[in-house]
């Protein structure tokens, strides 16, 4: 098929074009030394950002954190990107770009590993034979199949000091009867026992019930003696060894503790979050042979992330929302708000643009809901919020006439980004809330972003305040302000009509 347009489209282009009267050979030719030549290899700008796999470990960094790709790419160039909680992973490669793996995204210090990456394993666990390089490696292998097995397993569950545990095995043998030291290490592998005094508890044990009291066979025990527990018995194959998975809660070996030096000038440096995760990431990076630059990185990140934690607790703790929602129970199709509007006020533009809000209607159709909602969510967009109701203000107002600091009140309220004014019109407004309103919507006035809520139109306000006050106010409060009518039924009161949400009473007995 491919010959035959390739013979197809080179008679077509010898032809004389019926408009130029020439061939479209001739006029391509003209034209190549104008043209663009395409580059050999793809454009891979929307691949992301180029890694480079590790040869050790075939894992790549990005946004401080570790992915693992297929095994074949170890020393190769990838392209890493994210697209949305997931990271691609795309090799170009000489058939073109292909993507080669996608994780979830995770933290620092936690990699991502998936078993299809790694290169393939013999069958069956127990078919590797260890071999020994040095004197003390085969004097503990020539205890018999039991060593074997226990080597193969705790180097496969990670054991740490495992030379040293082989040395106590071989000196144990030396004191005692070899045969025996082998059973017990064959058992301690079968039961996943690789602590530093499983197999001296073992080999007691088992002293004690020999020289002990008889006991009775059963489906669990026998009376028959049979050969140490080793690659080919039954009771290994009956008990599979257990293998301690990465990730298991409760599992994993506990890191060891930092330094009681290191721990002191962390304090003083007043790194706590550094200090928190350093046992882990310090004892991860020891196993898999990080870089000391990544170990640094991977700290300095942690660190930051646990103060943008915390900065993100201490803007939600001094905005003081009342109930704490967010848009994760709204409802936007319950809201007489239109869709498209609801989704412009998210976007946050209109506070960055010093611009106010007015969201006015009825009681519970969701005035006081949007607010907070839109608060909660400029706090996690790193902004400051300040949250008041009409009454709040005017005991404000009479706290600091006293030694006449309302505006240095009024100018501390200014330092957030977005001052929240909640349920006016539902109470009677004294004076004092009266100018308290009016001095934070003047000092604000196209400095800060003024959301308000009320149950009456912004016209309707000279019902509540002095006119003159009023007119001033609501001139400065809708200049550059968006304004949103509520209606509909109360999302309080249809359900307390009806008993949708009333859970019935039980009767004592």
């Amino acid at each position: 098929m491919e010959a035959a347009c390739a013979v197809f489209c080179a008679q077509v282009n010898a032809r004389p074009h019926r408009v130029t009267r020439r061939p479209p050979v001739e006029l391509l030719a003209e034209e190549q030394a104008r043209l663009h030549p395409l580059p050999a290899a793809p454009y891979t700008l929307a691949f992301g950002a180029t890694r480079t796999v590790g040869v050790q470990s075939p894992m790549v960094t990005f946004d401080h954190a570790q992915y693992w790709v297929p095994h074949t790419l170890a020393g190769q160039v990838v392209w890493v990107r994210a697209h949305g909680e997931q990271i691609i992973v795309v090799h170009v490669g000489p058939h073109g770009p292909v993507e080669v793996a996608r994780h979830a995204r995770t933290s620092p210090g936690r990699p991502r590993v998936e078993a299809a990456h790694f290169p393939p394993q013999p069958e069956g666990p127990l078919a590797r034979t260890p071999r020994p390089r040095t004197p003390d490696e085969a004097a503990f292998l020539a205890l018999g199949d039991g060593a074997a097995l226990w080597l193969t397993e705790a180097a496969a569950a990670g054991t740490s000091r495992i030379r040293a545990k082989m040395a106590h095995a071989v000196a144990l043998a030396k004191l005692g009867d070899p045969a025996k030291v082998n059973w017990a290490l064959g058992h301690a592998a079968v039961s996943g026992r690789f602590a530093e005094a499983d197999l001296a508890a073992i080999l007691a044990h088992q002293h004690t019930i020999r020289a002990g009291a008889s006991h009775q066979a059963g489906e669990d025990a026998s009376l028959a003696k049979g050969p140490p527990a080793g690659p080919g018995s039954t009771r290994a194959r009956r008990h599979p060894p257990k293998r301690v998975r990465a990730g298991e809660p409760g599992r994993h070996p506990a890191p060891p503790p930092l330094d009681a030096g290191l721990e002191a000038l962390l304090r003083r440096m007043r790194l706590p979050h550094i200090r928190r995760v350093a046992p882990e990431v310090l004892a991860t990076a020891k196993a898999q042979r990080w870089e000391p630059a990544e170990v640094l990185r991977v700290l300095l990140a942690e660190e930051v992330a646990g103060r943008d934690r915390s900065a993100l607790a201490t803007r939600r703790a001094h905005a003081g929302f009342p109930t704490g929602k967010t848009f994760d129970a709204w409802d936007e199709t319950a809201s007489s708000i239109p869709a498209p509007t609801q989704q412009a006020l998210r976007t946050l533009e209109w506070v960055g643009r010093r611009e106010n809000l007015v969201v006015c209607g009825p009681s519970g159709t969701g005035k006081t809901f949007l607010l907070e909602a839109l608060g909660q969510t400029a706090v996690q967009a790193g902004m400051r919020v300040a949250w008041f109701t009409l009454e709040a203000l005017g005991v404000l107002v009479r706290c600091h006439r006293a030694d006449d600091t309302v505006t240095k009140a009024v100018a501390r309220i200014l330092r957030a980004d977005l001052i929240v004014v909640d349920d006016i019109g539902l109470l009677p407004v004294s004076p004092d809330a009266a100018e308290g309103l009016y001095r934070l919507v003047d000092a604000a006035y196209e400095k800060r972003s003024v959301a308000v809520s009320s149950n009456l139109h912004p016209a309707g306000f000279d019902e509540l305040m002095p006119k003159t006050l009023t007119t001033a106010t609501v001139d400065r409060l809708l200049h550059h302000a968006h304004l949103c009518q509520t209606s509909g039924e109360s999302v309080r009161l249809a359900p307390a009509t009806t008993g949708a949400r009333a859970v019935p009473l039980r009767r004592q007995p």
